[in-house]
């Protein structure tokens, strides 16, 4: 008689009660019912990974390089090129809220831009650098903006004025680091909730990027 372990694999285990955690983290395993037990009782189980993406509110105008930041529940985004206008698309100045299922409108950028790059949360957030024109080194913009969940005001300058950049932090310690000039650049720099100064340059000059963490404990990757 043919073997069923041997083709099969291991037995299914039985326990008495369901796993928890890690322990039960891939397990296909038989619930063996104590006396008096009702929940779970004699019945197949398995643990599968949670770990993975879904699907998620659209935006309500489709673009590419724009600004971003905030959480899985409470996030914006902000500038960027869309579809319209043909050629090379048109430069936004929209904003759009997250809040875990949907996209709404929120207040406009002072300049319509691409490529800035956000920091913050939704009601404390940044956008800095970019571009004017279409993504090139044409036109590159200084401007950091500021906001407050519903408008954005002008805070200080960006030392230097880069594209395909990145950033972490928050509105009153940010970071900015890497980028585009016309050459790939190594250089960072420091906000604190009013101006920018030169912070420690990364170890190798690049251009598109991510970032995240704190001013104080930043990530850089890629590019």
């Amino acid at each position: 008689m043919t073997d069923y372990k041997t083709i099969k694999g291991k037995k299914i285990k039985f326990f008495t009660s369901d796993l928890s955690g890690a322990e039960a983290e891939g397990q296909i395993y038989y619930v063996n019912a104590s006396p008096g037990a009702v929940d779970n009782a004699g019945s197949f189980k398995t643990a599968v990974a949670t770990d993975a993406w879904s699907s998620g509110g659209a935006l309500i105008t489709a673009r590419r390089y724009l600004a971003g930041a905030g959480t899985q529940s409470a996030a914006f985004g902000a500038g960027g090129i869309s579809p319209e206008g043909g050629g090379n698309g048109n430069r936004e100045n929209r904003t759009e809220h997250y809040d875990g299922t949907g996209w709404t409108n929120g207040g406009n950028l002072s300049t319509a831009v691409n490529d800035k790059i956000g920091a913050g949360t939704l009601t404390a957030g940044l956008a800095f650098g970019g571009s004017t024109s279409a993504p090139s080194t044409g036109n590159l913009s200084a401007v950091t903006e500021e906001y407050n969940g519903s408008s954005w005001s002008t805070g200080g300058n960006v030392g230097t004025s880069r594209i395909n950049h990145s950033g972490a932090g928050t509105q009153t310690a940010g970071l900015m680091f890497a980028g585009y000039t016309g050459s790939n650049i190594n250089a960072t720099e420091e906000y604190d909730g009013s101006s920018w100064t030169a912070g420690g340059n990364i170890g190798t000059a690049r251009r598109g990027l991510a970032g995240c963490g704190l001013q104080t404990a930043g990530l850089a990757f890629g590019g």
